[in-house]
């Protein structure tokens, strides 16, 4: 199934209305988890971030059919192939790969 703009484009906004952008300010607040040292962003700088990682992702889908990429403890994951598209907030990750 080939997924079009406007399709990306609902998933966006189900998204942003969605996400818990409450309770990701109080994990930045409790770890004085600060972005350029400009303080702790509030709800409305971390919703453009995501909005910003959201159609940047959704943008280049067709260099990178799958793929995931953030910022500022948010990452947006994509797969073209099954319409996926995920917001994602991270305190902490490891990851490891020989190759």
């Amino acid at each position: 199934m080939k997924y079009d703009k406007q399709y990306w484009d609902r998933k966006i906004e189900e998204i942003m209305n969605n996400f818990d952008f409450t309770r990701t300010y109080r994990v930045m607040e409790a770890l004085n988890w600060e972005w350029c040292d400009q303080g702790v962003p509030d709800v409305e700088d971390q919703r453009e971030t995501a909005r910003d990682l959201l159609e940047q992702i959704v943008d280049d889908r067709f260099s990178k059919p799958t793929g995931r990429f953030g910022t500022g403890g948010f990452m947006a994951e994509i797969d073209i192939n099954t319409g996926f598209l995920g917001l994602y907030f991270i305190a902490a990750e490891w990851e490891e790969c020989d190759e």
